[in-house]
């Protein structure tokens, strides 16, 4: 059996730890201003894009996603990215995709 990520019609959370590419330290989102998105196509389609809650303490790094009603996972495979705007407007995009598989709830 493949290794599934989500469940199609779930609204299961998606969380996710922010972390600086060469380095691999964690992002610090504690200071005031900074936005967090998840950018995401489902099988290729239109360009999805989630607002993400910053988690406290936000020295964590630490997003998530629950999504509310009409915003259920739907089956298929999901790349995406999380786009981070800090205070200034600048904005930083994670490098490595997210890919999940979301297979049909049975």
């Amino acid at each position: 059996m493949p290794y599934v990520d989500l469940v199609a019609g779930d609204r299961t959370l998606f969380r996710r730890t922010c972390r600086e590419k060469v380095s691999g330290d964690i992002v610090d989102l504690s200071t005031p201003g900074w936005v967090a998105v998840l950018l995401y196509r489902m099988d290729g389609g239109t360009l999805i894009t989630r607002a993400l809650v910053i988690t406290s303490p936000g020295t964590a790094g630490v997003v998530e996603f629950k999504p509310g009603a009409g915003q259920e996972w739907i089956e298929g495979e999901l790349v995406g990215e999380i786009e981070l705007t800090n205070f200034a407007g600048e904005k930083f995009t994670e490098l490595e995709q997210i890919v999940l598989d979301i297979r049909r709830k049975t």
